[in-house]
């Protein structure tokens, strides 16, 4: 194989693995549109710790969905707390 060849092949492996990096982060880091708040996006609306947003779900206040290691809160429902 010669160098340009090696050069492609090594470059659309990359690309291809990059890709595939990207639709997998998007389905576990939900963007700005989603219907779901990660803990991090709950702790700054509601300006409090992550361990009081844990404390919330111990004491079953909140709901939270786990994919794989990440957690997740629906957005509706969360919504729903707020203009209570």
């Amino acid at each position: 194989m010669e160098k340009s060849e090696l050069a492609s092949f090594i470059h659309s492996e990359v690309a291809s693995a990059i890709k595939k990096q990207r639709e997998t982060l998007e389905i576990i880091i939900p963007n700005e549109a989603s219907p779901y708040y990660t803990i991090e996006k709950l702790r700054v609306l509601f300006n409090k710790t992550s361990a009081t947003i844990h404390n919330w779900i111990k004491e079953g206040r909140i709901k939270k969905y786990k994919v794989g290691r990440n957690t997740f809160f629906k957005k509706s429902e969360i919504d729903r707390l707020i203009d209570l």
